[in-house]
């Protein structure tokens, strides 16, 4: 996206600085230099800038999607931990009983724990993305100013990265 704004810049950038600064467009431009600056002007300025709109509705969309698979981890980890909890109820129950019981509860409380992180470290970047869009979205309705906003996002940066680092 920052290549694309950027390139919608520079391309047009020399026929400015050739035209206006150094004062040529009071000349009578060459036939050669209308179709150039047309196509380093205009169409490929456009071209670029298109580019830019649509990574950014992309990236939007992506954000956006983003929410959905942290929630759904989020249900099925909290019904992991239930199954888990009622499979210990059981397993306490037949060796009450004499029985003998086989368990997989050491890989389910292995995967609620690695889960666990994984949504440690997500949940702050996602309140503080749904924030940010209630924010902009309604006029009326401010949770932080930019100052805040931007210490914040620093917070979250910062417990995203150490939660990433205990992950490993």
């Amino acid at each position: 996206m920052a290549i694309s704004d950027m390139c919608t810049g520079i391309f047009p950038l020399p026929l400015y600085i050739y035209f206006f600064s150094f004062g040529n467009y009071l000349e009578k431009v060459p036939i050669d230099w209308c179709i150039i600056y047309s196509y380093f002007g205009q169409y490929i300025p456009t071209i670029f800038h298109t580019t830019s709109v649509w990574l950014t509705v992309t990236l939007a969309i992506h954000r956006y999607l983003y929410f959905i698979p942290c929630t759904v981890l989020l249900v099925m980890n909290v019904l992991l931990i239930l199954k888990i909890r009622k499979a210990n109820r059981t397993r306490r129950l037949m060796v009450s009983q004499n029985r003998s019981s086989e368990s997989n509860n050491s890989t389910n409380l292995m995967l609620v724990i690695v889960v666990a992180f994984f949504l440690m470290a997500e949940l702050p970047t996602g309140i503080n993305f749904i924030l940010t869009i209630i924010q902009n979205t309604f006029e009326n309705i401010s949770f932080f100013n930019a100052r805040e906003e931007n210490i914040v996002s620093l917070h979250v940066s910062g417990i995203h990265c150490v939660i990433d680092c205990i992950q490993r």
